[in-house]
């Protein structure tokens, strides 16, 4: 009994940061319910274009396995010291650098539309087709669907929330609905559900 009232009496500081810290991470991780009530709804659609380009890296320590025109350069260096003791002891500290060129896919721009309806759309846009035989130069698309449901939380302080919703939910949602959703301090709202 004495150990442990020693123990407190020599570690209580170390004992109340310790669950002051689990409550903080508690309170960051732990999900808590909210209530939205819609005011809108949006869409956002991006096409996300990329083109297939030559990539030049220097002095990089590892390089990928489809690297091209790679030069190698070997930096040697070795490390000396003395010991308490006074023997010297000696290091290898070389090592390779690499220069060389990689092929990619690199977004070069975005084609963005938007509204606050039920009547979505890509944008225009017009892809560069490759002459060459690589196929460096050419372009491609990814295209991207946002939804969200923009209102203020019940109970809240008044503020325009927006939140992330799954497209069928979006497609049925009006500005009449209420959305329940879990939401902790750190990352997006989780499993949204239309308040019926």
């Amino acid at each position: 009994m004495d150990d442990i009232k020693d123990f407190l009496e020599d570690y209580w500081i170390l004992i109340l940061m310790g669950v002051g810290l689990i409550g903080f991470v508690v309170w960051l991780f732990i999900p808590r319910g909210y209530t939205l009530d819609v005011k809108r709804i949006q869409w956002e659609y991006i096409v996300h274009i990329e083109e297939y380009m030559v990539q030049h890296h220097d002095d990089d320590r590892s390089k990928p396995s489809d690297a091209y025109n790679v030069e190698s350069h070997y930096h040697p260096h070795t490390k000396t010291w003395t010991d308490d003791d006074g023997n010297t002891h000696t290091k290898d500290d070389s090592y390779w650098t690499y220069d060389y060129d990689v092929n990619r896919w690199i977004e070069m721009r975005r084609v963005v539309t938007t509204d606050y309806d039920h009547s979505p759309y890509f944008g225009e846009y017009t892809l560069k087709v490759s002459d060459r035989e690589d196929g460096i130069g050419a372009e491609r698309a990814i295209e991207e669907k946002i939804y969200r449901a923009l209102g203020t939380e019940i109970h809240g302080d008044g503020e325009l929330v927006s939140i992330v919703i799954p497209e069928d939910m979006w497609e049925t949602l009006t500005e009449k609905d209420e959305i329940n959703y879990k939401q902790a301090k750190v990352g997006g709202p989780k499993d949204p559900v239309v308040a019926k």
